[in-house]
């Protein structure tokens, strides 16, 4: 982090609004039409910009609302960029997929908690019975996880890291992946990759060699599960947690 630079979230109880320019910003259509309608901007405001990158900065934002099929944003009066590291190390949750709005819910508070990546797993075992996410779906959790980023002011967005079978979560990450299991051993940063079951509790049998850690002694949702997992990972991270 820069030291000479303060951190403009400190100051701002706002969202963070991703652009792909910091130096000359241009906000999404979306995030006008939220700051225009849903927050009833009329005059310029202070609002935080930032590029996933981990660069964040502070600018003022003047909406002219008189054509509302045509809103246009004016950000002047930048402030000082400040330039953030990753965190470290990097922690994932791997999910098998819950049915309906609980995916959303899913997606959402994974990304509040501020773990790195989510991956889906699609698997004949959960309740969807491997039904594929359609793209128009995977569309659709990109934009809830860039929401929920936004919301929670994270300069580095969840990364939404797709839909996979189990064999293709082993290959990618099985050197590093622990089963979250009732009978497993302590939660570490041993093993930064975390797989969630389905709430049948029978996983794909490719998931059997893998540690397996406890992190509760109650039966979880899916989702659930997905949500206490990335906390977990994250306190362990930042250390709140031994």
């Amino acid at each position: 982090m820069n030291d000479q630079v303060e951190d403009p979230r400190n100051s701002n109880g706002g969202p963070i609004f991703y652009v792909s320019d910091l130096a000359e910003p241009a906000l999404e259509l979306q995030d006008l039409e939220h700051l225009a309608i849903s927050r009833r901007l009329r005059s310029k405001e202070e609002i935080l910009l930032g590029d996933g990158q981990g660069r964040v900065r502070a600018g003022l934002i003047f909406i002219d609302t008189r054509h509302r099929n045509r809103l246009k944003g004016e950000i002047s009066e930048l402030g000082p960029v400040l330039t953030l590291a990753p965190p470290l190390p990097k922690v994932r949750v791997v999910s098998y997929i819950p049915r309906g709005e609980r995916l959303r819910f899913m997606v959402e508070k994974v990304a509040e908690v501020g773990v790195d990546e989510l991956c889906l797993i699609s698997s004949t075992l959960d309740r969807r019975s491997g039904h594929l996410l359609g793209n128009s779906t995977l569309a659709r959790l990109e934009r809830v996880a860039r929401q929920a980023s936004m919301q929670s002011k994270r300069v580095f967005p969840l990364k939404i890291g797709g839909v996979l079978s189990p064999h293709e979560v082993m290959e990618r990450f099985g050197d590093d992946a622990a089963l979250c299991d009732q009978q497993g051993g302590p939660a570490s940063l041993g093993r930064r990759t975390w797989i969630v079951g389905p709430e049948s509790g029978v996983v794909d049998a490719v998931f059997d060699k893998i540690p397996r850690i406890r992190i509760g002694s109650e039966v979880l949702r899916v989702e659930t599960a997905s949500v206490v997992s990335a906390a977990l990972l994250v306190a362990l991270r930042e250390k709140l947690v031994s």
